[in-house]
């Protein structure tokens, strides 16, 4: 017996007994298919255009197939499984998190030509239909290739990667995460092709097909392989290991089963975040450096820079990929050390609107009376004989070994119309590298950096 058992005068029936099916093509009727964006495991997703709002969506289609020899108990269990991805994202709202609006099934239209897709009298397939926001087709993966996009918009980097701006787009990464990891749920599948980048660079986290409850225990990883076909494939060529993708996957997560909690995103986004803030460009290179990765080898290259400039970072990651999961952090413990790193990189006490295009630069001093007018002297004295404006200049507090000190902010301009044979000397960038490198040699000062135009938050 099918599972269709209602049905209503407004083109709605029951199926399963509770789930509503739609009995009219509504996906064919109110949207036009402009193109596929993805296909995996758990089904494709398409842009479509709605035909009353005229606006643009992601819309997910999940085939569901129900053979009349098949138990009905069977079949249900089947289908709630499917509807998860839909309970999963009708629980989360967050900025990080691709919107969802709506979900709704419909019965498979049987006027195509091929054969092995009929709809007889033994077998029904239905569609579940999710439509989501629709971002950009920009995925963290199409950053990770670009070595352009990886310097930043500052120019300057270790190894051609600006590591604030990588780990801009990792908070907010984490934040997302984080979101669902308070919704009780766990991603099981994070990995670069499902985080999205908008045109303003926000950052969207995606694709929760294989999401569960962080309390379900209920040995799915067979039933996944059952519903879904042994040869699980996302779009981008990975091969997912039970449930997750192999690059990506936890230990525990590698071993099959279902005998984890939400420390297994932790350890996902400690591979993401390898990746962000170390250049890898073929193939070969990555499956060699993330394979010796995952016994907790690194390249020099990182021991000998990001280990060295950014120790704090090298130590959250050490933790995150760690195999025993009770040692990994979790996500607001996460971004809350990326926060504190990127403090050190934050414009906080200037007006944007006026910093464009400055050379902007954070200094810390122990405390001092009058340790700001000493400072904003060093910089003019500096940058002689070219002449300069500080044009926005903060103050604010903090300590260094228990010792009070001063961070100051400054937006600094050259001078207009100075002598053309200075033309480079009076380059932002130039001005820039030797304020830099003048004052790094001063005994007064604990710390001085150019920090790009990013509010990162």
């Amino acid at each position: 017996m099918l599972p269709l058992e209602a049905q209503s005068s407004h083109g709605v029936g029951l199926i399963d007994g509770t789930i509503p099916l739609i009995q009219y093509t509504r996906y064919a009727s109110e949207f036009e298919e402009i193109g596929a964006l993805g296909k995996g495991g758990f089904g494709s997703v398409f842009q479509c255009r709605n035909a009353l709002d005229k606006r643009d969506y992601a819309i997910k289609k999940v085939l569901i197939r129900c053979d009349a020899k098949l138990p009905q108990i069977e079949f249900s269990r089947r289908l709630k499984r499917t509807l998860r991805e839909v309970k999963s994202l009708a629980s989360l709202d967050h900025s990080n998190i691709v919107r969802y609006y709506t979900a709704w099934l419909e019965l498979e239209q049987a006027n195509h030509n091929d054969n092995n897709h009929s709809v007889t009298s033994t077998s029904q397939r239905y569609i579940l239909y999710i439509q989501m926001q629709f971002c950009s087709q920009k995925t963290l993966a199409d950053f990770l290739s670009n070595e352009e996009a990886r310097k930043g918009p500052s120019g300057s980097s270790i190894g051609g990667v600006d590591i604030p701006y990588a780990l801009n787009l990792f908070l907010q990464t984490c934040q997302g995460v984080k979101h669902v990891h308070t919704q009780c749920l766990i991603h099981r599948d994070l990995k670069p092709n499902n985080v999205f980048i908008d045109d303003t660079g926000a950052v969207k986290v995606g694709d929760f097909g294989l999401s569960r409850e962080s309390s379900d225990n209920s040995g799915e990883s067979e039933a996944e392989t059952a519903l879904t076909g042994a040869e699980n494939y996302s779009y981008n060529g990975d091969i997912t290991a039970g449930v997750g993708t192999r690059s990506y996957a936890s230990p525990e997560q590698m071993k099959g089963g279902s005998d984890y909690d939400s420390s297994t995103d932790i350890y996902s986004l400690g591979i993401i975040l390898f990746e962000l803030c170390f250049p890898m460009y073929t193939g070969m290179e990555r499956n060699i450096v993330l394979t010796k990765l995952r016994n907790h080898i690194l390249p020099d290259q990182w021991m000998e820079s990001v280990a060295v400039d950014f120790p704090k970072l090298h130590t959250l990651l050490l933790s995150m990929i760690s195999n025993k999961p009770e040692d990994r952090p979790d996500a607001a413990a996460v971004v809350r050390t990326v926060q504190s790193i990127l403090e050190g990189f934050t414009i906080s006490s200037l007006d944007r609107r006026d910093y464009e295009g400055s050379i902007l630069l954070r200094v810390e001093t122990l405390f001092r009376e009058n340790g700001l007018h000493q400072t904003m002297d060093l910089l003019r004295q500096a940058a002689l004989p070219v002449l300069i404006d500080i044009v926005q200049y903060g103050l604010r507090s903090g300590t260094n070994q228990g010792e009070m000190k001063s961070i100051m902010e400054f937006a600094i301009v050259p001078r207009p119309q100075q002598e053309e044979k200075d033309a480079t000397k009076c380059s932002p960038s130039s001005i820039g590298e030797l304020l830099v490198k003048t004052l790094s040699d001063n005994p007064q000062v604990l710390l001085i950096r150019q920090v790009s135009a990013t509010k990162y938050t």
